[in-house]
């Protein structure tokens, strides 16, 4: 029993990881072109073929790269309830740090694009990534009101969480959570 539990809560981490891949794959996808769409002001027929065969050519290398990166910063492998400020700057910074190497290498090996085109597309890179790692966290948080403080530890989450659902998580003989120790029966 307890080794079907282990594979099918493997198996839930590999199917949210694959997810995450392919929404990460998307949102550079859109980001990069959404830089690029947003400076020729929305008319897909404006934009220069040679940005346009710069892009094509070189966004597959780029969320490749980047996914690889991802998967070596650990940006797949976290358990969404408990993300915390840490968990933020990581990304974030993982996230800056493949848009700028996207910058330099778009530039050295494909064509020089319009600047606004790095920025958008980075900032918007940025937003996506790092928002959909938050998103879980931030609805059971602000919309569910169920989780715990923002900027808790994992340990402090962990132990909010147990607590708000009502796991035992104490040593034999101490009063229930929620109880007054000196007035037994009440609860807050």
């Amino acid at each position: 029993m307890i080794e079907a539990n282990r594979k099918a809560r493997i198996q839930h981490w590999k199917v949210i990881a694959v997810g995450l891949m392919i929404y990460d794959a998307a949102a550079i996808a859109f980001s990069y072109f959404f830089g690029l769409w947003l400076r020729f002001d929305f008319q897909f027929t404006s934009i220069d073929t040679e940005y346009l065969d710069a892009y094509a050519h070189f966004i597959l290398f780029y969320i490749v790269a980047s996914i690889v990166f991802f998967w070596f910063m650990r940006m797949y492998r976290a358990v969404w309830r408990f993300v915390g400020f840490n968990d933020l700057l990581r990304y974030a910074s993982a996230s800056v740090f493949a848009s700028v190497i996207h910058a330099i290498v778009i530039t050295l090996v494909c064509h020089r694009m319009p600047f606004s085109y790095y920025i958008v597309g980075g900032v918007v890179q940025l937003i996506l990534v790092v928002g959909m790692r938050f998103s879980y966290r931030f609805y059971t948080q602000v919309v569910v009101a169920k989780a715990p403080e923002f900027g808790a530890s994992p340990g402090e989450a962990r132990h909010d969480y147990r607590r708000r659902r009502g796991r035992k998580n104490r040593s034999p003989g101490a009063a229930a959570v929620g109880q007054d120790e000196h007035r037994p029966g009440l609860h807050h």
